[in-house]
């Protein structure tokens, strides 16, 4: 059957059979308190993983690829630098991103033990000692760092806190015979300049826009999943939050959990979506569990029923039955009443009724209480008695027994495919549910009410 659902409630009844017209009268509707269904909040733990590659590239872009500069004096060292550096390496850690730079730098140097002043202006006392180091040979070595600490902030924007980590000169240049070694001097000027970009690579962190990015997959979470026959999937979600970041390799990962109100629909439910709202306070949880709510609609589950019924025949000795038509009729306490419109043998319509039982441990429903209505008994002892003899309500009562686990493992591999994929340019969920089961059968006076919980790993890739 291609509805599991309500393919389960069209063998809650078979036909009856019957001789003539029987006048049956319609059974009564009294009713007393249903359970309060509150909807249980679903709780989904999702793992989003970021790529980082584009926001590296934004690094790389911000960050100088050369630095020069100069100290002048009369007396003592002077110098001018100049620093090229290569192409940044990222390296990640819980939630730090790393920024280690390989410099090449060239410096040029001079010396003079002391000054005199001539004519308002000063001189050295004797010829400037010249000196220099990555000079007409190959480039002296330095390495720097940065350290970023990024987190979420409520709004969705990334909070970012960018320091120099450090300064190390791997070449360092000595002057010798002043027994002076420059690179002290160097690091000092370098330092200064690199602590000047901290802010510089803090706004381009921050200007990366993640709402967005998070919004497209809320709007995603916020459509309708289409189960084919079983309906409309809504999983509804209505909070989120997020835990710390993490990265690994080229990735930033963080764990979202979502509350969810999920529902089952066979028609396209208005009014559904909720927008992206702030962050709350994280709370941890593993993989999803989803308590969703299937409502069906009688006019719908009749005409499921007459589907599958109508032109039933039921023989019994030389009689015969036909169903004409087959309906829920109405609901009185926690039972479904039924209408069977029958011809043949007999002709008219026989009420039944009962309560549906959901064995939730071996998937199997049945209605073990199921019976003609008092009214409809009272009509048949008077015009065709031989229906009891024929024992059609226990055969009835074994009729209704039947097992889900093949159907719901159909369903379940329907939302699992429905679960994997591109849901938006770009973000693509995955999932394995690990169970689906029913836990409970309501029958309310408009429409079937059946309780469900999916059970399962979700992730996202951004």
């Amino acid at each position: 059957m291609k509805n599991t659902l309500f393919f389960v409630f069209t063998l809650l009844v078979t036909l009856l059979s019957g001789c003539k017209t029987i006048q049956s009268e319609l059974p009564d509707t009294r009713k007393k308190p249903l359970p309060v269904l509150d909807q249980q909040t679903s709780s989904i733990n999702l793992p989003i993983s970021i790529d980082l590659k584009p926001y590296f590239k934004e690094i790389e872009n911000t960050v100088p690829k050369t630095f020069d500069g100069e100290e002048q004096n009369c007396s003592g060292v002077s110098y001018t630098y100049h620093l090229k550096r290569s192409p940044i390496s990222f390296q990640v850690k819980e939630s730090i991103v790393r920024y280690d730079v390989q410099c090449a730098y060239s410096l040029n140097l001079n010396y003079c033990p002391g000054c005199i002043e001539v004519f308002n202006s000063e001189s050295c006392v004797v010829p400037r000692i010249y000196a220099s180091c990555g000079v007409d040979e190959p480039l002296r070595k330095m390495e720097i760092g940065y350290e970023s600490r990024l987190s979420i902030n409520p709004d969705w924007s990334f909070s970012s806190k960018t320091k120099l980590h450090h300064v190390a000169p791997l070449d360092p240049c000595k002057v010798t015979f002043v027994n002076y070694d420059a690179t002290e001097e160097l690091v000092t000027e370098v330092k200064n300049s690199l602590v000047e970009l901290e802010p510089e690579i803090d706004k381009s962190i921050q200007a990366v826009d993640l709402k967005s990015a998070v919004s497209e997959a809320w709007e995603a979470l916020n459509e309708p999943i289409d189960l084919g026959g079983y309906g409309m999937l809504y999983l509804s979600p209505q909070n989120i939050s997020v835990d710390n970041l993490k990265f690994k390799n080229d990735s930033a990962y963080v764990n979202v959990n979502l509350s969810l109100l999920p529902k089952v629909n066979l028609s396209p439910l208005s009014d559904q979506k909720q927008k992206l709202p702030q962050l709350t306070e994280y709370r941890k949880s593993n993989g999803f569990e989803m308590i969703v709510d299937i409502k069906a609609n009688y006019d719908s589950l009749n005409a499921i029923l007459r589907r599958e019924f109508i032109g039933y025949t039921y023989e019994y000795k030389r009689k015969k039955l036909v169903l004409t038509d087959f309906v829920v009729h109405s609901s009185s306490d926690s039972r479904i009443n039924f209408a069977l419109n029958i011809s043949g043998s007999k002709k008219g319509v026989l009420y039944l009724h009962g309560t549906p039982h959901f064995d939730s441990v071996t998937q199997q429903i049945s209605i073990p209480d199921l019976e003609f209505d008092l009214k409809t008994k009272d009509a048949i002892l008077k015009s065709a008695k031989w229906i009891f003899n024929a024992k059609i309500e226990d055969k009835l009562r074994l009729a209704t027994i039947f097992n889900l686990t093949q159907q719901l493992a159909n369903l379940k591999s329907i939302i699992e495919s429905e679960l994997n994929g591109e849901i938006q340019s770009g973000i693509f969920m995955s999932s394995k549910l690990t169970n689906l089961q029913v836990l409970a059968i309501y029958p309310f006076t408009n429409e079937l009410f059946v309780r469900a919980k999916i059970g399962g790993n979700l992730k996202l890739r951004m």
